[in-house]
């Protein structure tokens, strides 16, 4: 179990009440414990109770006391006493999946931990956290949260980490606020993928607003353009696109749909 213990250090209060290298911690003072949070959360009051279960099955209870705040002194398998939890997007402008191939394994790993954002600082996206996860962060006043924002369009983040709860990102951080947890947030830019690139936008795109599709462009540093021109990079067209598709025709501008444009954001950054 990921709440096994591997050692206990020297004189700590869990050594001087008795806890074993071997035993699994199942609740502090009959909280259950699922990982690194519930144990700091529920460890810091002065008195307490450990339930914990021997290598045989059998349970006991060992009461302890320390200073408010004092570490246990119990060391588990792993830091977070589960498995960090990995990325669910497929960011177009995702720096992991950009890494060459053959360097080491740890480094194509894709966290999207809300438990080492506040631990150890990193950003996460949201888009993996569980009702229950989000109710246990507000229970346990897990603050501050790092949130990577990315876009404040709903339909456009979701394009862009073509994940579908991407989308809930504002709803998740005003119900993180109305419990008082305390975000830092972060918008990505993905810097110059279209550097020197002009588009211009017509029709009706199948998910994307016209504006979203803008603040895409132009967040991956292109130009959109109102008109057609032979500077024209790219004409992207959606239903009933009209005199601009024609002009882009007679010129002979390459033609792109919603999916080869985000297709093409996330190739140019590969290559990059």
């Amino acid at each position: 179990m990921s709440t096994k213990i591997r050692s206990v250090d020297s004189g700590s209060p869990a050594a001087r009440a008795g806890a074993r290298p071997g035993e699994t911690l199942l609740e502090i003072s009959g909280h259950r414990v699922v990982d690194v949070l519930d144990y700091k959360f529920y460890g810091y009051d002065a008195r307490l109770t450990l339930t914990l279960q021997g290598e045989d099955g059998q349970r006991r209870t060992i009461k302890l006391r320390k200073e408010e705040g004092e570490d246990l002194g119990l060391n588990f398998e792993t830091y977070l006493m589960d498995r960090a939890r990995s990325c669910a997007n497929q960011c177009i402008f995702c720096f992991v999946d950009q890494m060459p191939p053959g360097m080491r394994k740890t480094l194509y790993f894709k966290d999207d931990d809300a438990r080492l954002s506040f631990l150890l600082g990193n950003y996460i996206t949201l888009t993996n956290l569980s009702p229950r996860e989000i109710q246990r962060i507000c229970d346990l006043r897990v603050s501050p949260v790092n949130i990577s924002v990315h876009a404040t369009d709903p339909a456009l983040r979701t394009a862009m980490l073509k994940n579908p709860r991407a989308g809930e990102r504002m709803e998740i951080m005003k119900r993180l606020a109305q419990a008082g947890i305390n975000m830092e947030s972060k918008k990505v830019k993905a810097g110059d993928t279209f550097a020197g690139m002009t588009f211009v936008l017509t029709g009706t795109l199948p998910t994307l607003k016209r504006s979203e599709a803008k603040e895409l462009i132009e967040s991956l540093g292109g130009k959109v353009s109102s008109s057609v021109s032979k500077k024209t990079s790219y004409v992207v067209a959606g239903e009933e696109a009209g005199s601009k598709l024609d002009k882009a025709n007679e010129l002979g501008i390459p033609l792109l749909s919603e999916e080869q444009l985000l297709q093409m954001a996330k190739t140019q950054q590969e290559n990059q």
